[in-house]
């Protein structure tokens, strides 16, 4: 409710590519292999039935980790939900960020366009990426080892899970609390 037309578009093509990527990682993990789901940690992303469904599969889990123990000036707290038995290392990071941090709210202007920080946080530090690359491969070595061995391929290591941010009960509250703002406004949802 209350959204322009473009933004219900944005929201009608977000849930678009939710369903698809839920969809192959499901294909994914029925086929024994690896994936993995990645968007920052207070997104609406995480409370949807559909990637809760995913997350109760054995063997997967949320890795939590920050860009600045990347190398970038800016926290980001990031999650992952994956089966990758390596994949919790990148709670770790390799190269904190010393200097002084970056707020990810508001505006800059940035090549002479307005655009929001955030939108240039979004791509990956490439410590993150390379990082990501090496546990991979290292997944991938595991699996191909367990598989010649007659073995299972090995999953998430949930004991280092680390949670769901965010619950449903805590969405269902804060909407509660969106709607009572409303009404008494007069206007409701």
């Amino acid at each position: 409710p209350g959204l322009l037309e473009h933004q219900r578009q944005l929201v009608e093509l977000g849930n678009q590519l939710m369903w698809f990527s839920v969809e192959l990682c499901m294909a994914l993990y029925g086929a024994g292999r690896f994936f993995s789901l990645e968007n920052p940690e207070l997104s609406w992303l995480w409370v949807q039935l559909v990637i809760q469904k995913l997350y109760k599969l054995p063997g997967v889990a949320f890795v939590k980790f920050l860009f600045r123990d990347y190398g970038v000036p800016f926290y980001k707290p990031t999650l992952i939900l994956h089966n990758l038995p390596t994949f919790h290392e990148l709670s770790c990071g390799v190269s904190s960020w010393l200097g002084p941090l970056v707020t990810l709210r508001g505006q800059v202007v940035w090549d002479g366009v307005k655009v929001f920080k955030t939108h240039l946080a979004q791509t990956y530090p490439p410590l993150l990426g390379l990082r990501m690359a090496e546990l991979g491969a290292e997944a991938i070595a595991m699996a191909e080892t367990a598989v010649d061995g007659g073995s299972p391929v090995p999953m998430a290591v949930v004991s280092e899970d680390a949670g769901i941010p965010i619950s449903l009960q805590q969405v269902a509250w804060e909407l509660d609390g969106l709607a009572e703002e409303e009404s008494s406004d007069g206007e409701g949802l």
